[in-house]
């Protein structure tokens, strides 16, 4: 395991922060530093993998993140293969369940605003193979968006959250748009056609 002596200036930064908060959200971490959220991620990986600190999948704001907690010196427990040898790498190569690997992905996705599928793999430490797979399976699902790109030299796919459809029924009452919106200006207060638009809309409840 890693000193702080080890760490370079940003990541004693980072992990300053989490020993003096006790705990941090991973999404907490990036606004504090005023960095992105690309490079807390990494901030908090590389913490991670240098056994300072533990991240665990968390949910804040509906939104996943993790939850940073120092190690304060403890060795984190290796993670166990079912013949109780320590696996080598992250425990999600070795996790049995796809859908907690899928949920991982896309969060970390969501958080990022977007990726290379190179990156998502060795994020979640699992195999690129394994990575494709994942990718292939959210972008089936209708959860994220794939297209073609290059990066470092390399044929790639840049992994990006699927925009959500807007619900236009919303603003609907009947078969007639809110008046609210467009371009002319209108008072709610004493516009009639805001009034009638109101009426039908509460008919069209009953």
């Amino acid at each position: 395991m890693s000193t702080e002596a080890d760490l370079s200036p940003i990541e004693k930064r980072a992990y300053d922060l989490i020993v003096s908060e006790g705990s941090l959200l991973q999404s907490n971490l990036w606004k504090t530093l005023d960095v992105s959220s690309r490079t807390g991620s990494r901030l908090a990986t590389a913490l991670e993998g240098k056994g300072l600190l533990t991240r665990e999948q968390t949910t804040s704001e509906g939104q996943r993140t993790y939850l940073l907690k120092p190690t304060n010196g403890r060795a984190p427990a290796p993670s166990r293969t079912q013949s109780g040898r320590a696996a080598v790498g992250s425990t999600a190569e070795t996790d049995a369940d796809p859908d907690t690997r899928e949920t991982r992905a896309l969060a970390l996705i969501r958080e990022r605003g977007g990726l290379y599928q190179s990156e998502l793999w060795k994020e979640l430490g699992v195999s690129s193979r394994t990575g494709s797979r994942l990718a292939t399976s959210l972008e089936s699902e209708g959860l994220i968006r794939r297209e073609e790109a290059t990066h470092d030299g390399r044929q790639t796919y840049v992994l990006l959250p699927a925009k959500e459809e807007l619900d236009f029924s919303l603003l609907m009452a009947g078969n007639a748009f809110s008046p609210l919106v467009g371009t002319d200006e209108i008072d709610p207060l004493t516009s009639d056609v805001f009034t009638r638009w109101i009426v039908r809309l509460a008919s069209k409840g009953r």
